[in-house]
């Protein structure tokens, strides 16, 4: 049986998807993860504040490495893939305990490990272009797909994107990608310049990215599909008592969100300017 639920701790809000005898081990795998990280930060405070790149030390936990090796790929601070690395240290615990079915979405950046489809939705704040979503095949390990906005959410964007979508096989990496994808983006004519130069970096599949009622994709990005207007998740977090929206991504698998998936062209749909690199 599959059971979803939403884990708080701290900063972090995540949603699950996971197979229900193991829905119990997250809440500590999520405070490990945070605690690897928090540790890092009291020991060397230039980790959480750095924009650039930082040399891992050699007896930092794998995590924090990893995080150091995606900043240098994608030329940002290593705590531009927080949320990704969290994440994927959750989804390998799960798989570690034999989990054959598991979707983490941490605040719009996702790592799933599915034996089965799953629809993902792209929140960009505009009911025009939250219409899209991904979709993506059962997957053969995890799949990380993580998102950037420099209008949604809290997260730190020197662009102006709607949504800048980075896909890998790693959610670190594409959370430090689409951090650099969408500081890339401060209008329309950047998106084919800033989607090309993030798929040239090793490791990344695809991407997406919106401004305005512009589209791009480059790469080899999932089935875009109409998934009808969304609108965005409200994230509640107690100690706060308001709703967070989410800044990207968040998953229409299951979920009871109604969801039409019908597959668009690939040059123009209903007038937007729609461009695969």
């Amino acid at each position: 049986m599959r059971v979803r639920r939403r884990i708080v701790s701290g900063e972090t809000c995540m949603d699950v998807s996971v197979d229900g005898d193991l829905i119990g081990l997250i809440p500590d795998l999520v405070c490990e993860a945070r605690r690897i990280v928090e540790d890092k930060i009291a020991g060397d405070p230039e980790f959480g504040t750095s924009l650039s790149p930082l040399r891992a030390d050699g007896s930092d936990h794998r995590l924090i490495v990893r995080m150091c090796q995606t900043a240098e790929l994608a030329g940002v601070g290593p705590m531009a893939s927080v949320a990704g690395a969290v994440a994927s240290y959750v989804i390998e615990g799960l798989i570690a305990q034999g989990c054959g079915y598991a979707v983490i979405d941490n605040g719009g950046d996702l790592a799933i490990f599915s034996d089965e489809e799953v629809t993902v939705g792209l929140y960009t704040g505009r009911p025009s272009t939250s219409r899209f979503g991904l979709r993506v095949p059962r997957t053969d390990g995890i799949m990380g797909i993580c998102s950037s906005s420099g209008v949604i959410g809290p997260s730190l964007s020197f662009g102006r994107s709607d949504i800048a979508t980075v896909i890998s096989r790693d959610p670190v990496l594409s959370d430090a990608c689409a951090t650099r994808l969408g500081n890339g983006i401060a209008a329309e004519g950047d998106l084919a310049v800033a989607t090309e130069a993030v798929c040239g970096i090793p490791g990344v599949i695809g991407c997406f990215a919106a401004i305005g009622e512009a589209v791009c994709t480059c790469g080899d990005v999932p089935e875009v599909v109409i998934v009808g207007v969304r609108r965005p998740p409200s994230r509640t977090l107690p100690e706060h008592g308001f709703p967070t929206p989410q800044a990207g991504l968040y998953a229409g698998y299951k979920c009871g969100y109604p969801c039409r998936n019908a597959a668009i062209i690939r040059n123009a749909y209903m007038g937007y300017h729609y461009r695969h690199i």
